[in-house]
């Protein structure tokens, strides 16, 4: 951890800042949420046929810093189930690119 005490002639205000780099993205540190409720983001809570889905992947880094910049060589799986057979196939989108992979 770390602390940090500036004294200021004012009480709040410094001409000085901390900015906080975050370290190399932290696999185990990695959330993955949606937004319940939210029509269309609501892709880790349900899933709807025919209708397009989304959900959010938060990487942070190993002190749980948020890691904005990326993605750099990084390996996202994502895995589906279903209780009966599917047909059809699961389309991903990133940046404008898509692909496509049978059900």
């Amino acid at each position: 951890s770390i602390s940090v005490r500036i004294e200021a002639v004012q009480n709040g205000s410094s001409q000085l800042r901390v900015l906080v780099s975050p370290s190399d993205i932290f696999p185990d540190g990695t959330v993955s949420f949606d937004r319940p409720g939210v029509k269309h983001f609501e892709g880790l809570s349900t899933g709807i046929y025919n209708s397009k889905t989304h959900f959010y992947i938060q990487t942070r880094d190993k002190f749980s810093n948020d890691v904005t910049t990326g993605p750099l060589n990084e390996i996202q799986i994502i895995e589906t189930s279903s209780s009966t057979q599917l047909g059809g196939y699961f389309e991903v989108s990133f940046f404008g690119m898509t692909w496509r992979f049978p059900a």
